[in-house]
């Protein structure tokens, strides 16, 4: 207990003050927002769905930089880019399903959008990652 005290220094001290008093403002305000509640119901569902939906795409892409640097004992940050262009790649197909939606009465742009991202992702992934990870497990 006393070389825990005597490796703790003044930046220690300031850092956890600092931690605190964030996660003390956070609290702190979310309660209020709470008990104030200026929001409907539909709104909190609303957030707590884009919250998840928005925190396993991060736990997604650090997953893949897990597994990427497990594999080849190095970390690759272009995967960055590649999720952004296939997310962006989405938006725009949805857009146009939509706008096209509107104009030719259809319904199921959403779902050919989708398709269309899903095959990209898998044929990306097919011409892309496949020949690296055969040749790594090809030299084992």
């Amino acid at each position: 207990m006393q070389r825990r005290l005597k490796d703790i220094n003044f930046l220690d001290v300031v850092l956890w003050i600092f931690r605190a008093v964030i996660i003390g403002g956070v609290i702190w305000g979310s309660i209020a927002t709470i008990i104030e509640n200026p929001y409907p119901m539909h709104t909190w569902i609303e957030t707590i769905i884009a919250g998840v939906a928005q925190g396993s795409l991060y736990a997604l892409i650090a997953i893949g930089y897990t597994l990427v640097y497990g594999v080849l004992f190095m970390i690759n940050f272009a995967h960055g880019e590649f999720f952004m262009a296939l997310t962006d790649r989405t938006m725009i197909s949805i857009n146009l399903w939509s706008f096209l939606r509107s104009i030719l009465g259809s319904s199921n742009g959403e779902k050919c959008s989708i398709r269309q991202s899903v095959t990209s992702v898998c044929l990306s992934n097919f011409s892309l990652y496949s020949p690296i990870l055969a040749g790594f497990l090809y030299k084992f």
